[in-house]
């Protein structure tokens, strides 16, 4: 259902930069633009992904919110949207509340709107 969601909320996530690659960790830089920063009157979300390799899998995959990003900043310090079904479906459902921030509240936020 979230990247089901994702892509109702015209939700594009777009790489910034070259990606930092030390052994078998991958940092790279993105942004998040779509339809759940409007309401916070923001463009773009701003992040940072590490991904951790062994043996060919990823192990660890971790994203954090670049609070000192304005628009960032001011995308997780806004109350979430209502919370209103996509059109054309009934009630989302939307992750659980974790009460933490970084990538848990990223990610509960565009499943709230």
């Amino acid at each position: 259902p979230f990247l089901e969601q994702s892509l109702l909320l015209h939700v594009v996530v777009t790489a910034t930069g070259a990606p930092q690659v030390s052994g078998a960790t991958v940092r790279q830089r993105f942004e998040v633009r779509g339809d759940p920063f409007g309401p916070a009157g923001i463009e773009r979300f701003v992040g940072n992904a590490t991904v951790e390799v062994r043996d060919g899998k990823i192990v660890s995959y971790i994203n954090v919110p670049d609070t000192s990003d304005a628009q960032t900043a001011r995308y997780l310090a806004s109350p979430p949207p209502p919370q209103s079904p996509p059109p054309g479906q009934g009630t989302p459902s939307a992750p659980p509340r974790t009460g933490g921030g970084g990538e848990a509240s990223f990610i509960r936020r565009l499943g709230d709107g």
